[in-house]
């Protein structure tokens, strides 16, 4: 049970790096609930070795309540990061700058000025953005 319970400690620790690396949502659910078996698991097989090495039976419901604890807090986390995606969260202010450099490196002759701008996140590395620009009458 100890060498499962590593290896999927290992995958999960792996698909959150991914799941941070690629911003991805799903990934980070499918990493909370890897660890989540994990923990349940070791959690269990401890308060099951507390309870019938000492006979204290209230073991078993003192691990069950941090484990379920850890569990709301992590899906708490997780539908807050989910709401994030959903409602178009905007990019970090150093993503605006470096997005507001570019623009006025590339403004073509004739743009006086640029306003409005506003940029999110799609998907790993592919950023979204809108301006309206003003030009000479």
């Amino acid at each position: 049970m100890l060498v499962f319970a590593g290896l999927s400690f290992a995958v999960a620790r792996r698909v959150g790096r991914v799941a941070r690396a690629s911003h991805s949502a799903a990934l980070e659910a499918d990493s909370a609930h890897i660890s989540a078996d994990v923990w349940s698991s070791l959690g269990t097989a401890a308060a099951l070795i507390v309870v019938a090495v000492s006979g204290w039976a209230e073991a078993d419901a003192i691990v069950a309540i941090g484990i379920s604890a850890w569990i709301a807090a992590t899906g708490g986390r997780l539908a807050l990061n989910g709401m994030r995606v959903l409602v178009d969260e905007s990019v970090s202010q150093d993503d605006l700058d470096a997005i507001r450099d570019a623009l006025d490196e590339a403004r073509p002759d004739g743009v006086v000025s640029y306003h409005r701008l506003r940029a999110r996140r799609s998907g790993a590395t592919a950023t979204s953005t809108s301006t309206s620009s003003s030009t000479p009458t």
